[in-house]
């Protein structure tokens, strides 16, 4: 509910070089609310609509065609937006691949959610992956209040809309489905055809209905892998703060 605001804060604190000139092709709704930095690549048949808040669109970016961007939006460096996306009232961070439609979501960086499939009023952390066809619920059958679990409390989120939370370092098959307030620890992994708990500890594997933690080990040799693929790699502060996250797991929930 504070994206809007967050998008304004952004653009007052980090304005870009503004709006330059027309690229051929692209349709500009409200231009004088759209902002693109230098050395970006938009392709024909994409629309800015800048009629409900700005569209920020920073150095390096690659917006492919037939994609519609409804603002408030931010398209972080050097991320890629796939053809046929449509991203509405959204914060996507540098270096993500983004596709199919996101909706009042922010992903903070590095993470891929290149195909088809529906995100909505969800936070995602770095270094996420989603499989081809992952969708997530952000509305309850029943139009009520989605009500979330916090720290072992119900918490009454006082929203109709709330998607997903999801840590750093977690991947999801293709075809995974989440229900509304699915919060999913950092480090797991969720592969299956049915929905995952509400609720599924760090780094936790969902395999056909099995809940089993991974070993620690395990995931940093991924989590290396994950970052090579990018020339990146785990810092050793980065180390000891994902194992503090993990000895702090109770295994018993």
């Amino acid at each position: 509910r504070y994206l809007p605001e967050s998008v304004k804060q952004d653009l007052d604190e980090n304005k870009p070089n503004g709006f330059k000139k027309e690229i051929e092709g692209v349709y500009y709704l409200n231009r004088n609310n759209i902002y693109i930095d230098e050395d970006v690549n938009i392709l024909p048949g994409v629309v800015l609509d800048a009629t409900a808040g700005p569209v920020i669109i920073k150095r390096g970016v690659t917006i492919n065609s037939f994609s519609l961007l409804k603002g408030p939006v931010v398209v972080g460096i050097d991320s890629i937006i796939a053809s046929h996306s449509q991203i509405n009232s959204s914060i996507i961070g540098p270096v993500c691949k983004i596709g199919g439609e996101v909706n009042q979501s922010i992903f903070q960086g590095w993470s891929n959610k290149i195909h088809d499939g529906y995100l909505g009023n969800a936070v995602i952390g770095k270094w996420v992956n989603f499989g081809a066809g992952s969708t997530n619920s952000n509305l309850k059958n029943t139009y009520q209040n989605v009500v979330m679990s916090v720290h072992g409390k119900k918490v009454d989120t006082h929203s109709l809309h709330v998607g997903s939370f999801v840590g750093d370092y977690c991947s999801f098959a293709i075809g995974v489905r989440l229900n509304t307030g699915t919060i999913i620890g950092p480090g797991s992994s969720i592969i299956s055809s049915e929905f995952p708990p509400k609720i599924v500890p760090p780094f936790t594997w969902f395999i056909n209905g099995k809940l089993r933690q991974t070993g620690f080990a395990k995931f940093l040799e991924t989590a290396e892998v994950i970052k090579k693929r990018r020339d990146q790699q785990l810092s050793e502060s980065e180390k000891i703060l994902l194992e503090r996250i993990y000895n702090r797991i109770d295994t018993k929930n």
